[in-house]
Formats: structure tokens, sequence, C-alpha cells
């Protein structure tokens, strides 16, 4: 979920194959209801951005940014760069840091106990 958010909200102009995937995601109810989802902790990023999903906006940000293909290019394998990173620190990390780090879903959080000590 971090890096998620972090590569939406980064500063600066959007580059043109995270512009193609926000223009997707608008477009599509079913992965519009799954950002809520997403954002809701009930999803984990990986479950709904897959390689599927990355190699069809890849595909349509080439057919629709004529003039920007090197740059889309660049930002494929930026993108493919730092998610084979982020794997590698995840599969690095102590097993019960993951959890911590990279947040759980909502459906496998324990209550916590509120009552008055």
């Amino acid at each position: 979920m971090y890096w998620l958010a972090h590569d939406m909200g980064a500063a600066g102009p959007t580059p043109p194959l995270l512009r193609e995937g926000q223009r997707r995601i608008a477009a599509d109810p079913g992965l519009a209801a799954a950002m809520v989802r997403i954002f809701n902790h009930d999803l984990r990023p990986s479950e709904v951005f897959t390689p599927t999903f990355f190699v069809a906006t890849m595909a349509q940000a080439l057919r629709h940014g004529r003039g920007q293909r090197r740059a889309i290019m660049r930002d494929a394998r930026t993108a493919a760069v730092d998610e084979l990173r982020r794997r590698r620190a995840r599969r690095s990390m102590a097993p019960g840091a993951v959890a911590g780090v990279l947040g759980s879903r909502r459906a496998d959080r324990r209550p916590r106990d509120l009552s008055p000590a």
C-alpha cells in the first residue's frame, strides 16, 4: 500500500505509463471499486495490479502515446526494476516485519480490546 501511494502521489508531472494506468482505472468501474478496496485495506495492490494489468496498460500507452514511446519504455523499465527491488526487500525482511511494514488485510486483523483497564 505504501509503494502504491508513493508512486501515485509523486511530485512532478505524471509519467505517461502511470497516466494510462489511471485512465484505465477511471474508465473501468471494476478497477475503480478495486482501488477503493485497496485504500480500505481489503485488497493488496498486488492482487489488482498484476503483470497482466501492467502489460495491457503498457500496450495501451504505446498505442495512445505515439510521440512518447521512448518515455513509456523508460517508465516501464523503471517500474519493473522498482518492483523487483521491492520484492527482494520484502523477501529479506523478517516474516513478522512484512505485515507491519507492508500492511495487512483488514479481514486478517484482530480487533483490539478497547475496554478500560
